[in-house]
């Protein structure tokens, strides 16, 4: 066995000595002048020596193997010669190994591989460093969703804007969504609907089932309340579960056709027409546009004309825990022949909003 295995570091030491011989000799051969050029009788010019000797000239002044021209002595020697002892056998100069000879040596390898592999290093310590910073960053910054599912994917986002139904509102005050899969808004059926931003935690989940599972509503979202507007308004608004500009929705009309009686069920309306006279909210709220739900485009609103009685009054509602209340009014303009316009001027009254509980 010991014998195998000095036999192994015999060998091995004789192929990094080959390569290191290679090296030498390449070397060599760029530093060395050019041959003597020799004229024969007929004028022609040629080299002193043929492709397969060299003349005596570039003789290792040691060991006669073929030698290469050292600077420092103006002298040839091989590199095992010139190299074995550390200093030029005729000038006594040392000749310490340098660059990719020394790495196969082992001794110095270079002030160039020395700031290299220091540049190596310090740009993998950065590389760690920058890596767990940003990972406990993100793991500090996560949505959380309402039923506690880790969002998908590297620094996640509720970049979902869902409509979905939710259960009766129960005892203990909170609207619960229906359990997953969650319902998509029907704008037919849908009574109480659940306006939110939402993240996929199961990507897979979510593309089979065609959006309908695999994804959750997000009730915070740390890094995004930073960059994007909670404002229903907004062009990129975080509809977050919890906050006041989204949740749940008890009475909800667009005043599109046909009339949406499960969301909007209103006991009366004097003097008040669905009808596109006026103009229409350029703000609308947002209301999803995810799944099989798709809010239609907006193009009337309640105009009201006539004389004396205008108004309209919902049906009872159940607000015993409280809510918002959020509606966009639009005064007639000031316009010529307003009188066979449809939407007519206001000169004068009062617009009162009145509750009771």
């Amino acid at each position: 066995m010991l014998d195998e295995e000095s036999d192994f570091r015999r060998n091995v030491k004789d192929i990094r000595q080959t390569i290191t011989n290679t090296i030498f000799d390449h070397v060599a051969e760029l530093k060395q002048p050019a041959p003597a050029l020799a004229v024969d009788a007929t004028g022609a010019s040629g080299s002193a020596s043929s492709s397969s000797s060299f003349p005596s000239e570039i003789e290792c002044r040691m060991c006669l193997e073929k030698g290469f021209f050292r600077t420092c002595c103006k002298s040839y020697y091989c590199h095992q010669c010139y190299f074995q002892s550390g200093r030029c056998p005729k000038c006594n100069k040392e000749t310490p190994l340098t660059g990719l000879a020394a790495a196969l040596n082992k001794e110095d390898p270079g002030r160039v591989a020395v700031g290299v592999s220091w540049l190596i290093s310090v740009l993998i310590v950065v590389i760690t460093i920058a890596s767990v910073s940003l990972l406990c960053w993100n793991a500090s910054n996560f949505p959380v969703t309402l039923s506690t599912n880790q969002c998908r994917g590297w620094l996640p986002t509720c970049n979902l804007a869902v409509c979905i139904e939710h259960n009766q509102h129960e005892e203990s005050g909170l609207f619960l969504p229906a359990t997953q899969p969650y319902k998509d808004c029907d704008r037919s059926t849908s009574v109480h609907q659940v306006i939110a931003s939402a993240c996929v935690y199961d990507w897979e989940a979510y593309v089979w089932s065609n959006h309908s599972i695999g994804y959750d509503l997000c009730i915070s979202s740390p890094r995004e309340e930073q960059s994007r507007s909670t404002s229903a308004s907004s062009s990129n608004p975080l509809l977050l579960y919890s906050n006041d500009n989204a949740g749940v929705y008890v009475f909800d009309d667009d005043f599109e056709f046909p009339p949406k009686e499960a969301s909007a069920p209103w006991q009366e309306i004097i003097n008040g027409k669905y009808s596109n006279a006026c103009g229409i909210n350029r703000n609308q709220s947002v209301r999803g546009n995810h799944g099989s739900f798709s809010p239609p485009d907006n193009k009337n609103a309640l105009v009201f004309g006539g004389r004396q009685r205008r108004h309209a009054t919902t049906k009872g509602l159940n607000v015993e825990f409280g809510g918002t209340v959020e509606f966009h009014l639009k005064l007639g303009p000031l316009i010529q022949n307003y009188l066979n316009s449809e939407c007519q001027t206001a000169f004068e009254g009062d617009v009162t909003l009145e509750y009771n509980t």
